[in-house]
């Protein structure tokens, strides 16, 4: 489910925005629209500067329910750190959120509310209260967002108390998977492999690679053509990011009703990038199934090795799982 938030939430943040009416507040039913758009890591800049500031993360914690999210100084800055969340009141009728931050400025704590979503600007509204730690009031702040594609430019304005220290921020969207899985890039586009099967027909196996919504995702589709015949399906990848713990996971869906999961291993040996996974999952009868596989990606070629398969925990006698028709492949011309 958090995986299909960020989807949503990264692919199209004006969008979300745009589901509610011009210039009205949020609602319970669609209050976590408003919010959506912030889901996602990005390095802040303030007051114009060119290098970023502040580096931030927001996600949910628990999907269309509550958000989370936590700044930090970029590297070479002051040393920042805040942690705060947002989340319907059903009794205010209105979307809260709190926070404490510890920087530069002393330590504060905050909580505000959307006070409007207006969809043809695609803005969002916050008023803000700022306070010591004793309690003792600080400021009062209206901030609003302006969205645009992968940025949000921010403006404050200080309405009662010590004037804020900043006026404007824009916040750039930090591709984090593509932080993680530098290699995605070399993997999309479309590898086959052409071989003579043991009856004596051509088989052609074609593995397409491409970005997922946002470029948040990497989705694989393999096709095996048999001789004259209609490619069909074999299986569907994906390799996408945990955001909550740093971790690339792949999942492989046979369309055999195989499901399988990874944490891919990456490494560089030279001019080759080497990606080692240990699968586990279940056959369409619930049966467990294990096999490692190592990948290995050279310029245009791409090869993989399938091992230690097993079922049920038992290696079967020349076993070696489905994988001889991806032995090697050969990226597709244009």
């Amino acid at each position: 489910m958090r995986n299909l938030v960020r989807s949503i939430s990264t692919a199209v943040p004006v969008m979300l925005l745009a589901t509610a009416a011009a210039a009205e507040k949020p609602t319970a039913e669609n209050w976590w629209q408003a919010v959506g758009g912030y889901d996602g890591s990005w390095a802040v800049s303030l007051d114009g500067a060119d290098a970023p500031a502040l580096l931030t993360t927001s996600e949910w914690v628990v999907p269309f329910e509550r958000m989370q999210w936590r700044f930090s100084e970029a590297p070479g800055q002051p040393m920042v750190f805040e942690t705060g969340g947002c989340w319907w009141n059903p009794e205010a009728g209105r979307i809260e959120a709190g926070g404490f931050q510890v920087g530069v400025d002393g330590e504060l704590a905050y909580k505000g509310h959307v006070e409007d979503v207006d969809r043809d600007a695609g803005k969002v509204v916050w008023n803000w209260k700022t306070t010591n730690l004793d309690g003792s009031s600080r400021s009062e702040i209206t901030m609003t967002d302006t969205f645009g594609d992968d940025v949000i430019d921010r403006t404050f304005e200080t309405t009662s108390g010590t004037p804020f220290p900043i006026k404007t921020a824009k916040l750039d969207a930090v591709n984090a998977f593509q932080q993680a899985m530098p290699q995605a890039a070399q993997m999309v586009g479309s590898w086959t492999r052409s071989f003579t099967n043991d009856a004596g027909k051509d088989v052609t196996v074609m593995v397409d690679v491409a970005w997922g919504p946002g470029q948040h995702t990497l989705d694989a589709t393999i096709h095996r053509k048999v001789g004259d015949g209609e490619p069909t399906l074999r299986a569907k990848r994906t390799w996408m990011l945990d955001r909550r713990s740093g971790d690339v996971w792949c999942m492989n869906a046979f369309a055999n009703g195989m499901r399988m999961t990874a944490k891919p291993k990456i490494s560089k040996t030279g001019k080759a990038t080497v990606i080692r996974c240990d699968w586990s999952g279940r056959n369409a009868n619930g049966d467990d199934v294990t096999f490692s596989t190592e990948e290995t990606i050279t310029g245009d070629e791409w090869t993989n090795q399938w091992m230690d398969f097993t079922f049920e925990g038992v290696k079967p006698p020349n076993a070696t799982g489905e994988p001889s028709d991806m032995t090697t492949l050969k990226r597709a011309a244009g």
